[in-house]
């Protein structure tokens, strides 16, 4: 990875890689982005607390560690959109392959969960100090337990090994975070890679599951679901309503 502008860090085992960039902003001072890389994370954490598991050097789990941009409070989610974008963009050219985003954080091929993201935020009072956008993929690991997981390596044994996948993102990644102006574009491109746009899906609401047709995301994030026999268009944040794998498996993939 030494074509990257950005500085990498390496680790053997840790918490998180989320976390090691947290600690880091602790003791140190940084003006150019910096990318954390580790062969194992004990605490791995997906979005709203999920667990997220691997096993040593088996998968890529990396945070980027982005310091303080000119984009307001309120743009946030597009920046997220923008990173989780040029994430799946670079997937699809290395991989050959139709990568999807899942609403609001999962990364899927053919339907199954292959990778993930997690941003988080530091600010100082109105303004952003720091940005940590954390992705995990799959690639020869994936738990049993979670049955809508699959490591990359099932599908295409011929998957790049973790280094080589892991530069080719990254330099799909820079590029795309340093065209400031592609904020602007970061809705419009995040929609077009979403599973299930415009499409009848399931998702599950308050224990029920519903067929609803999705309309896509805000600005703010939200997804846009129009239920089953109902013609209003109604918003929510990721854990309100939650996607059903098995089904939407068999009706969009």
């Amino acid at each position: 990875m030494s074509n990257l502008p950005w500085g990498i860090i390496h680790i053997d085992e840790c918490a998180s890689t989320n976390e090691e960039a947290q600690k880091y902003v602790i003791y140190n001072t940084f003006k150019h982005p910096l990318v954390f890389v580790a062969q194992h994370q004990t605490l791995g954490r997906g979005q709203s607390g999920s667990v997220w598991y691997d096993e040593p050097g088996k998968n890529i789990l990396c945070s980027l560690l982005l310091p303080t941009t000119n984009l307001t409070i309120r743009q946030l989610p597009l920046l997220n959109m923008l990173l989780s974008s040029a994430l799946v963009n670079a997937l699809q050219r290395v991989l050959s392959a139709p990568v999807a985003m899942k609403w609001p954080n999962d990364i899927l091929l053919n339907g199954y969960k292959i990778g993930g993201v997690l941003m988080e935020t530091s600010l100082q009072g109105s303004k952003i100090h720091h940005v940590i956008f954390g992705f995990g993929i799959n690639v020869d690991y994936a738990p049993e337990k979670v049955s809508e997981a699959m490591a990359l390596r099932n599908f295409m044994p011929d998957t790049p090994k973790n280094d080589v996948l892991l530069t080719k993102v990254l330099e799909v990644v820079r590029r795309q975070y340093d065209e400031n102006a592609a904020i602007d574009h970061a809705h419009e491109k995040y929609e077009s890679l979403l599973a299930g746009l415009k499409q009848w899906v399931f998702f599950r609401h308050q224990g029920v599951l519903k067929k609803a047709f999705f309309h896509g995301v805000d600005e703010a994030g939200r997804a846009r679901i129009q239920w089953e026999h109902e013609s209003e268009i109604v918003l929510y944040q990721q854990k309100e309503i939650s996607w059903d794998y098995e089904l939407n498996r068999r009706l969009i993939f």
